[in-house]
């Protein structure tokens, strides 16, 4: 009896020990306390449903660096199961949900973002999916801040066009493309003229489409990388191909000639470039143009 209470006593001791410290295990961080929670950094995740994954991933990791969690990664999850081609490559929800509040206790927080975006193994990333049709227009753009996709959109209501979007396997995140920094993932790929990033999906079939609309941002004066591996995946054929870009200030230079040396085939026409604040009348007067 008296080695039982002994026992019972020493467990009790090492639980008020354990309580002391704060709940401190094999060396970890202390527990805060509720006093101490009120000054460390929090974020509440933001409803993001709708948004493009790469403007939501950019616009979190931003909120999360100026709010000071730096326990925080946020990924993108592509959900084949929700597949919807309406909100293909837009957020559907997140994990924690919208409203949660995140609080830096020392631990990793892993934020999910949820994107209605077809699997690599799944669809091919469409917004609108794209079968081919004799005589139709297609417009194939890649678009990392969401300028590119802008212009694309234009054209596809005024051509009356189906869109295909060329999603990199590996998205790229604000520091991938922060040209501060040299050593950034962007000017790394422009500087190897070899590099040729992957696209995540199947391929599209270009069979049946007459004229095919070609547009990237422009990157350290060039085409991304990501264009010359969608250029030399695909034989265009006889098809009037028209490239087009986004930029601040550099103009389309000759990546559209050394886009359609890549491709090997297609009727390449002179390109065009366009700013960020582009209108529908701007592009409506280009493409009017091309007809003369």
């Amino acid at each position: 009896m008296k080695r039982t209470i002994r026992l019972v006593i020493m467990i009790m001791g090492l639980v008020m020990l354990l309580a002391a410290c704060g709940g401190k295990e094999n060396g970890g961080t202390p527990t805060p306390t509720e006093s101490e929670k009120k000054d460390l950094p929090t974020y509440t995740v933001p409803d993001l449903r709708g948004m493009y994954y790469g403007d939501a991933v950019s616009k979190v990791r931003q909120e999360l660096e100026r709010a000071g969690l730096t326990n925080v990664s946020v990924v993108c999850i592509w959900d084949p199961t929700n597949y919807d081609p309406a909100m293909n490559a837009k957020i559907m929800g997140s994990n924690p949900e919208a409203g949660t509040v995140l609080m830096d206790l020392g631990a990793p927080i892993t934020l999910e973002l949820y994107a209605a975006e077809a699997a690599p193994e799944f669809v091919s990333p469409t917004v609108t999916p794209a079968t081919g049709g004799e005589g139709k227009a297609l417009v194939v753009y890649f678009s990392a801040t969401g300028n590119t996709r802008n212009v694309a959109e234009m054209i596809a209501e005024i051509e009356n066009a189906d869109t295909w979007e060329i999603i990199p396997e590996q998205p790229y995140s604000k520091e991938d493309i922060n040209y501060q920094d040299y050593n950034c993932r962007a000017l790394k790929e422009q500087n190897d003229k070899s590099a040729r990033p992957a696209i995540a999906g199947e391929k599209i079939d270009l069979s049946g489409y007459t004229k095919i609309y070609i547009g990237y941002p422009i990157w350290a004066t060039q085409e991304p990388r990501i264009m010359d591996t969608f250029v030399e995946a695909y034989d265009f054929g006889t098809a009037t191909v028209i490239p087009f870009c986004t930029s601040g200030s550099s103009g389309i230079g000759s990546t559209g000639t050394r886009l359609a040396t890549l491709a090997g085939s297609g009727d390449w026409k002179a390109g065009k470039r366009f700013p960020g604040s582009a209108t529908e009348e701007d592009v409506r007067k280009w493409i009017e143009s091309l007809q003369q």
